[in-house]
Parts: structure tokens; C-alpha cells; sequence
């Protein structure tokens, strides 16, 4: 994730969605001191862990990233079917 200060993402909350379903996270630990990026900015290196009961190992998911106001700032796909 990248943004414009070293502590961007402290309060990022991420949810894997399901469809309409949320699934919370187990454990969230975000980048409180981002690196410093060659092009200017930071970039933060987060780490999200989910639970896997009633996952689907061959389906597609989307990682939802908000911050403290709940706004959505990133959205990723995560195929678990490309996944080892």
C-alpha cells in the first residue's frame, strides 16, 4: 500500500468479501514506519490473516482495505484457485 506519510496505514482495516459477505479478519498488523519509496511517498507493508474454515480453495474473493473513516482505500481479487 502506498500513501504520503510514514504512518498512512496504522488504521487501515482490512475485510475479505464473499459475495456481500464480510469476513473479518483473525489478525491485522499495518505498517506504522512505511519505507520510504524511490519515487517519492511510502509504502507500507501490511499484513492480513483470515480465517480459511468455509473458504472455497477454488474461489475468488475481494480484499477490501479501509481506513478509520471507513472509506474504501484499496481493493485487490485474491484467487485462491492460483494459489498453492
Amino acid at each position: 500500500l502506498r500513501g504520503g506519510a510514514p504512518d498512512f496505514a496504522r488504521f487501515y482495516a482490512p475485510v475479505l468479501l464473499d459475495g456481500q459477505t464480510e469476513i473479518k479478519p483473525s489478525f491485522v498488523q499495518n505498517e506504522r514506519t512505511a519505507l520510504r519509496a524511490p519515487e517519492g511517498g511510502y509504502a507500507a507493508r501490511c499484513l492480513y490473516v483470515f480465517p480459511a474454515d468455509g473458504l472455497n480453495d477454488k474461489g475468488r474473493y475481494t480484499l477490501v482495505v479501509r481506513n478509520a473513516d471507513e472509506k474504501d482505500v484499496s481493493t485487490f481479487t485474491v484467487d485462491l484457485s492460483a494459489m498453492r
